[in-house]
């Protein structure tokens, strides 16, 4: 039996599955109006026998026959809507877990797309990063050579000023020495903020990673459980045969469940299959 948890595609088991989605989903929406009707028939009720008894007057300790009468509908109405609300309930707790069952494959899709956009920002943080290094490592070494240079200028125009009778004018080649070191630590000082900055976002993304990497195991063995299903289901009454037989003979074997143990081979095969570790 093999199992491809990476075809998207709606098949007899998941197509039962959003039927009886649908269905509930149905029977919900009807119960609510039944509900919303029958508490406005309670209220109604309750307000009716509350009249009658304050009809005997505030002071009175006896209750009125008429409000005596009427007490077993507000019961009955009271009763009522706990009825539907605990049918409300019920029926709502199920929702969930078919919900989750219908868009696991698309939460299967979401999930891959969200790892890989992850990934390869990842991998662009890292060559950026990189790239910033060389980047720095070349500006640092400018900077030395500019200031090694500059200071031998200097010396050579404090030279000459000391030598100089009238106005003096600072060479141009060390105002251009200077200038260039300005721009030098400028394009240092921006080059290593932006690179904080993408070495932060590189450690933050790394708990997103983890995260997604989750949210993958966990909407891929959805995919699989449904892929499963879908190549079982011609085979359910085999099961439950086997089930009912094992249960008639072990007392307390459940009816609804058999238990299959599967090869550590095929296991260990699937693993790999899989992209999975030993470990995981």
């Amino acid at each position: 039996m093999k199992l491809n948890p990476f075809a998207k595609k709606t098949g007899a088991y998941l197509a039962s599955i959003k039927a009886e989605h649908d269905d509930l989903k149905t029977r919900i929406e009807d119960i609510e109006d039944e509900l919303f009707d029958a508490r406005a028939d309670y209220e109604a009720a309750s307000e009716k026998n509350t009249r009658l008894r304050e009809s005997a007057g505030r002071l009175s300790m006896n209750t009125p026959p008429a409000a005596s009468a009427h007490w077993p509908v507000v019961a009955a109405a009271s009763q009522k809507v706990q009825q539907l609300e605990s049918k409300l309930s019920v029926l709502k707790s199920r929702i969930p877990p078919l919900a989750h069952l219908i868009e696991g494959p698309d939460d299967h899709e979401k999930a891959q797309a969200r790892l890989q956009t992850l990934n390869s920002r990842q991998a662009e943080l890292t060559s950026e990063i990189a790239k910033a290094d060389t980047v720095t490592a070349k500006l640092e070494k400018r900077i030395t050579d500019v200031q090694s240079r500059i200071a031998a200028e200097n010396q050579l125009a404090a030279e000459a000023l000391i030598g100089a009778e009238g106005e003096f004018t600072v060479p141009e080649v060390l105002a251009k020495l200077e200038a260039e070191l300005r721009l030098a630590q400028t394009a240092l000082a921006d080059l290593t903020t932006k690179k904080a900055a993408w070495r932060q976002e590189h450690d933050d993304n790394r708990a997103a990673l983890r995260e997604a990497e989750h949210s993958l195991v966990h909407t891929r063995a959805t995919v699989i459980e449904i892929e499963l299903f879908e190549k079982v289901m011609p085979l359910m009454d085999l099961f439950a045969r086997a089930a009912v037989s094992r249960s008639a003979r072990h007392w307390g074997d459940s009816e609804y469940e058999y238990l299959i143990k599967i090869p550590s081979e095929q296991v260990t095969a699937a693993r790999r299959a899989l992209g999975m570790t030993t470990e995981d």
